[in-house]
């Protein structure tokens, strides 16, 4: 594993840009951010491709995802496909955000008490 990547980073800028450019987008397709859609507003414009939709399937179950986490790993699948001005969310997109997720439920029980 390489830990010192030779390729050029985003810059603050185009990180900014990437973000102001993913916003609007959002504020076009639906008039609000991804994470205030209700899910009749998540079934219209976060509709996953079959292929898609089968994995996150097995991977809510192996998960043991709740309904609220699995919309909103999907609102999240949505907003990364936005920042990489994707028309529709892939796969990648959809196993970054369920990696975002699980990463979040290993920080929840680091920090129990």
């Amino acid at each position: 594993m390489e830990l010192q990547s030779t390729t050029a980073e985003e810059t603050s800028a185009e990180v900014r840009a990437r973000v102001e450019a993913a916003y609007a987008i959002q504020l076009k397709r639906q008039g609000k951010v991804n994470a205030r859609l209700n899910n009749k507003e998540m079934n219209l414009h976060c509709e996953l491709p079959p292929a898609e939709l089968q994995f996150l399937a097995r991977a809510s179950e192996k998960l043991s995802l709740s309904p609220r986490s699995y919309h909103r790993v999907i609102k999240v699948a949505r907003t990364i496909s936005d920042l990489n001005a994707a028309p529709q969310i892939s796969l990648n997109e959809l196993k970054e955000a369920l990696n975002y997720r699980a990463f979040e439920r290993l920080l929840s029980q680091l920090t129990q008490y």
